[in-house]
């Protein structure tokens, strides 16, 4: 290392040492060892001043150390953390972090950290190292490893980098949940791993990132490298580096030194890397450069670059009251956390668009995908006796595949090649994953065939046709096997190109039909494509077909997927989603097609007329249909996959408005919660009214309090919301379990609402408090919006989440005309409010005009919003007809204002005479029916003339406001005292 470096870490040993360094509690092992004096005459043979000096004997005297904590609970953070052992046989050691886990299931990113200290310093075990990796725990929301590695100039390098790599390799024997550490197997998402380090743990980072790549190592997918401070080479001979390594040249032409230099950089394989520099570092330069570097050389994800002003060299380390700390810890942070919910500082990234529970799209850019992720190590499987590996089919642009043979297949025997391509949207899923590893391992063992499953690129960040591309890439790869001299041998070995497949569910289906068109227009010299497996095709179009009309709802959910990951179409009836209306579906380059469709799912009429086009069409093949019954999308095991999800937000305080919130439990035994939100209490006395909300989503959607179908069929739902409304009746006494209903609820002022299948809860739990006569609460409003109520004709979307309905109008729960407790609803006021463009506008105004009809005590009103559709004020809340909505919904009585101004403007014409007779009386004033206007005694017995005030500094003065007599004469205006 140059001299420059020497005195760079010469002050940072004065820095320890000082009062400025680490806080008060840190222990004094923590402070610089003083050098023993050497008694027996040894002498020094190197010397490393900041470092370590090597006397003659061989003993090693360092100049400062880290010290040591016991692992256990932070205080401050919560997190917990435990020392492991990863190599008995080197003595290699790890120091855990643990965050607070707020849900048993919930599995978080996993951090592997390499500490810094030129090689030869610092351990996972001090105390800097403890704060500062609770503190990224914590904020990252991840769980962190950080490898006790061995030292230089004891173990010369590349020691440290063999042992990093070998942490890394430990970690990836959790992939299966069976490994040596139950927190890693219970709580480490290993489908989203982080390598970082800072200084010298840069480096060993780099070095372990790229040699996982390299190697294909199974069971972890590297997400992001955090390249903090490096230490790497320079032009000259670095002999600090060179004794600690003594086969390095010590310069950058070492790629361990050099990464630019490095001949596998390009198989790093990770989504994004974030270089961090600081400006007063004399390594700033260094950083510098390998950012650029990773800028013009690698094309595998995206490269960031954050400079730190006015700091130095770890600072975070050796200066923990530095103000730069909190940015470099978000910087490094918050692309890697799993929540949607910010803190009030408005630099960590908000979410933009939610689509959980598949992927969340951050308002920097960054994209969180929530499920798919996880990767299991390819090899033999010992239930199917199949064995696995992975190659890479495009070395540019770092794509991968997974191949599969049965592992008893003779040398010489050639095998039919099936090529598959996984489902997920196109913006989900692996091959890597334990979903698609398990289905291909039994279905190559059942078919007896060579398999290679295919990882191609996925949207947003890289939107269709990127993915059809990546696709014909692994076809023409696999083409280039045709000869024998290909780059993998199990293709050369094993595979018949006379009979090659293309199978996939789901989206891969739609690569594999549109891969087989384009193989009948160009072929591939060598490849017979004997036929196309669809499964579950996932096929579209701008209008409904067949089943379809009776599930609107949920295709104006689906809708929107397709220009989410293929934003340059035309549309839904793009030939690349609809084959219906591609004049080219003749040409389809094979002769057999399977189509496999689900009877319960929803794409299950694409599927069928998939299959009819091309069997009344020209192609001249033999098309085939199979359906599974009771099958739903993809899956035969029960899963269940929803198309859209609202996510989901942590309870606490909102910024914008100082609405506080909080989680209720409300039946622990059928898992019932609530959310409760209460606004801003002026008054400490003052009772508010309480809305009790239903959330929409056909019953299926929505929310993850409260039981959704079709996991728990209806009536489930309809049971849940009435036992909610239950629940608040308990505090009617003011003793109820739930304090803020107690202290501030009116139970006397209860509105139920909601929206959609919520407005049909809303309408059921109403009668039935009314007919069973519910004590504790008086219902006065109920807000029905957009409801979704029952048609003439079966809704089997409603059917197959209610077996025991009819799915249609005389379902007393679809339609509330038909209820025979109908008038025992006992509230004052019914509001419907529906939209123009909803195509179940017509049930909402019908049951508006059934309820004015039907005898009912209360007054019904109703209120349309013009231009827009279902549920608008959620789906484009950037609507300017939500203010007028939400106005009808919660102001359609005047307030107690607006009382006085219309009762003063509806007697105005009656002022000519006067009239005696009291219109109005409230506690500060009475209106008579001549609008005059009487003010209560004691009014203010001295006038405060105007002033400036003292303490404030506002101005005040009067002015007059009307010369009229009867006019009012005065009123105060008050002037900041700032105001030039």
């Amino acid at each position: 290392m140059s001299n420059s470096v020497v005195i760079n870490h010469h002050k940072i040993q004065t820095t320890l040492s000082s009062s400025t360094g680490f806080s008060a509690k840190t222990p004094s092992a923590q402070r610089p060892l003083k050098l023993a004096m050497a008694t027996d005459n040894s002498e020094i043979t190197h010397d490393f001043p900041g470092f370590f000096k090597v006397y003659e004997d061989g003993r090693v005297d360092r100049y400062w150390n880290t010290g040591f904590v016991e692992a256990g609970v932070d205080t401050e953070t919560g997190v917990q953390s435990k020392d492991v052992v990863i190599s008995p046989e080197i003595n290699v050691k790890a120091r855990i972090f643990l965050p607070k886990i707020n849900g048993p299931a919930k599995k978080l990113p996993l951090l592997v950290h390499y500490h810094g200290g030129g090689f030869c310093i610092g351990s996972p075990f001090g105390p800097a190292f403890k704060t500062y990796l609770s503190a990224l725990a914590t904020q990252a929301n991840v769980i962190a490893v950080s490898i006790d590695y061995r030292l230089a100039p004891e173990h010369k390098l590349p020691t440290a980098y063999d042992d990093s790599l070998a942490g890394l390799q430990w970690i990836a024997t959790h992939s299966d949940g069976k490994g040596p550490e139950p927190w890693i197997n219970e709580h480490a998402d290993l489908g989203r791993v982080i390598i970082a380090g800072e200084s010298a743990g840069a480096t060993l980072a780099q070095y372990v990132a790229v040699q996982a790549g390299a190697a294909g190592l199974c069971g972890v997918a590297i997400k992001r490298l955090l390249i903090v401070h490096p230490y790497f080479g320079a032009r000259e001979p670095d002999k600090f580096y060179q004794y600690m390594c003594p086969a390095s040249s010590g310069t950058d032409d070492d790629p361990k030194l050099n990464p630019a230099v490095d001949p596998d950089l390009l198989k790093l394989k990770c989504d994004a890397v974030l270089v961090c520099v600081a400006e007063k570092d004399k390594l700033k330069g260094r950083g510098v450069s390998y950012y650029e570097a990773m800028k013009k050389c690698w094309s595998g994800g995206t490269v960031d670059f954050h400079e730190t002003k006015g700091e130095d060299h770890c600072f975070h380390f050796f200066n923990p009251r530095s103000e730069n700390i909190g940015p470099l810890l978000k910087k490094m942070s918050y692309p890697l956390s799993t929540r949607s919910r910010v803190s009030m500082d408005s630099t960590v990234p908000e979410v933009a668009y939610d689509y959980s529970p598949f992927l969340r799209i951050y308002k920097d850019g960054h994209i969180e995908r929530l499920r798919g992720t996880d990767t299991v190590p390819c090899g033999l499987d010992p239930e199917t006796n199949v064995l696995s590996k992975d190659a890479v089919y495009s070395p540019e642009l770092n794509l991968s595949s997974r191949l599969y043979r049965p592992h008893s297949t003779s040398p010489d025997k050639k095998l039919p090649v099936l090529v598959y391509y996984h489902g997920g949207g196109f913006c989900i899923e692996t091959p890597f994953n334990s979903r698609y590893h398990g289905h291909l391992n039994r279905l190559v063992a059942v078919a007896n065939v060579i398999a290679i499953s295919v990882d191609y690129r996925l949207a947003p960040e890289h939107p269709l046709p990127i993915a059809y591309e990546d696709s014909w890439k692994a076809l023409e790869w696999l083409a280039s096997h045709v000869n024998g001299d290909g780059p993998e041998e199990w293709l050369n070995s094993h595979a018949d190109f006379g009979q090659v497949f293309l199978a996939g569910d789901s989206a891969g289906a739609n690569l594999a039909h549109q891969l087989a068109l384009r193989y009948g227009q160009e072929k591939l010299s060598g490849v017979n494509l004997a036929g196309v497996i669809l499964v579950h095709p996932y096929f579209w179009g701008k209008e409904p077909i067949g089943a379809e009309v009776e599930y609107l709802e949920v295709k104006s959910s689906v809708d929107p997927i397709w220009h989410f990951v293929c934003p340059a179409s035309s549309g839904l009836d793009d030939p690349l989603i609809n084959p219906l209306v591609d004049p080219k579906l003749d040409s389809l380059g094979c002769s057999k097609v399977l189509v496999i469709i689900g009877g319960k799912d929803f794409l299950r009429e694409r599927g069928w007329h998939y299959y009819e086009k091309l069997s009344k069409g020209g192609w001249g093949g033999v098309a085939e249909i199979m359906e599974g019954r009771d099958d739903e999308h993809v899956y035969k095991d029960g899963r269940v996959d929803r198309y859209w999800h609202t996510g989901f937000v942590e309870a606490g305080i909102d910024t914008e408005t100082g609405l506080q919130t909080k989680d209720v439990v409300i039946s622990p035994e059928a898992t019932v919660k609530a959310r409760i939100f209460l606004p801003k209490i002026h008054a400490p006395a003052k009772k508010l009214p309480l809305l009790v909300h239903y959330h929409g989503g056909g019953f299926c959607l929505g929310s993850p309090y409260g039981r959704l179908a079709p996991e728990h069929k209806l009536p489930a739902a309809y049971d849940d919301s009435l036992a909610g409304l239950q629940w608040i009746a308990t505090h009617s006494d003011g003793k109820g379990p739930e304090p803020w209903i107690n202290e501030h609820a009116d139970l006397g002022r209860v509105i139920l609402a909601g929206e959609s299948a919520g407005a049909t809860l809303a309408q059921y739990v109403a009668v039935q408090a009314g007919a069973a006569g519910l004590c504790g609460v008086a219902i006065k409003k109920i807000l029905i919006v957009h409801p979704f109520l029952g048609g003439r004709e079966p809704d089997k979307f409603y059917q197959y989440m209610c077996p025991t309905s009819s799915g249609t109008d005389d379902d007393p729960k679809l339609n509330p005309e038909v209820v025979p407790d109908l008038l025992k609803l006992k509230c004052d006021a019914v509001l419907v409010c529906v939209a123009e463009k909803d195509k179940f506008k017509g049930s909402g105004v019908a049951y508006g005009e059934a309820m004015k009809k039907c005898g009912w005590g209360g007054t019904v009103d109703c209120h349309e919003t013009k231009g827009e559709d279902r549920c608008f004020h959620f789906f484009n809340p950037r609507s300017e007809n939500i203010g007028p909505l939400m106005k009808k919904m919660f102001r359609s009585q005047p307030t107690f204002l607006e009382q006085i101004h219309f009762l003063s403007l509806s007697l105005s014409s009656m002022a000519s005479s006067p009239n005696n007779e009291i219109a109005l009386k409230l506690r500060f004033f009475q209106v008579y029916k001549d609008a005059r206007v009487e003010l209560f005694k004691p009014q203010c017995k001295k006038k405060i003339p105007p002033s400036d005030d003292a303490v404030t500094g506002v101005q005040s003065k009067d002015v007059t406001v009307s010369s009229e007599p009867q006019g009012i004469k005065e009123r105060q205006m008050l002037i900041p005292a700032n105001l030039s």
